[in-house]
């Protein structure tokens, strides 16, 4: 699957090829070759940790993602030089879980949350909302989890989640209580009996509300 991102499309900067950054990325620590100017252009948190004197990083010109799987920051690579969302290369490294793309959908967000790269952060959520429309498909606990360990009580994508469990039956999310934290089960409960009365109609409405979701800076909203 591959989803264009459909934002504005930034001013278009003079990429210098000779300047290159490394980030090694994985417990294996892949070492991947990039242009510091495109990288630096999508994600604060490069512009940062390859400027200034003060990080090793900076001087040394190289990032370290051990925490982000090597194809999820191929992924990002993708993105970063096309402003697309590509999905399909990744399909052997997540094939024995049901829902597939909710994995690297969501790994990817918590990737872009971490480099600050908003504009992926929210294209990816539409992508969710239009997947759960189309085919129901929702986090399986163990990515739930993951997504709970990675961000913060604030975080959009916990309110994503917590709304498209609410539109599950009862027994769906009572079946997934063992197989979470008790808050995360607490949050999806309270969610869920906020809005028992119109679930069946919620479903759909989600995407129509995803400016909701979206990560802004200060008051600004995307209009959706």
């Amino acid at each position: 699957m591959s989803l264009a991102n459909e934002e504005p499309a930034r001013k278009r900067q003079k990429v210098d090829y000779k300047d290159t950054i490394t980030v090694l990325a994985g417990q294996q620590k892949t070492a991947y070759t990039v242009h510091k100017t495109v990288f630096c252009t999508r994600s604060p948190f490069f512009q940062t940790a390859t400027n200034g004197n003060s990080w090793l990083e900076a001087k040394k010109q190289t990032v370290s993602l051990p925490e982000t799987p090597e194809e999820i920051f191929e992924a990002y690579i993708h993105w970063a030089y096309t402003s697309e969302i590509d999905l399909s290369a990744l399909g052997k490294a997540t094939a024995a879980y049901k829902h597939p793309d909710w994995v690297i959908i969501t790994r990817l967000w918590i990737l872009a949350d971490m480099l600050i790269d908003e504009q992926l952060c929210n294209s990816l959520t539409d992508l969710m909302l239009i997947k759960f429309e189309e085919d129901y498909g929702r986090p399986s606990p163990a990515t739930l989890c993951a997504i709970w360990e990675h961000t913060s009580a604030e975080s959009q994508l916990r309110k994503l989640c917590v709304d498209i469990m609410s539109c599950c039956s009862w027994t769906t999310i009572e079946a997934q209580a063992a197989k979470m934290p008790h808050e995360i089960f607490v949050e999806f409960t309270r969610r869920y009996f906020e809005h028992e009365q119109h679930i069946k109609g919620r479903r759909g409405l989600l995407r129509h509300a995803k400016c909701r979701y979206h990560i802004h800076r200060d008051s600004e909203e995307c209009g959706s």
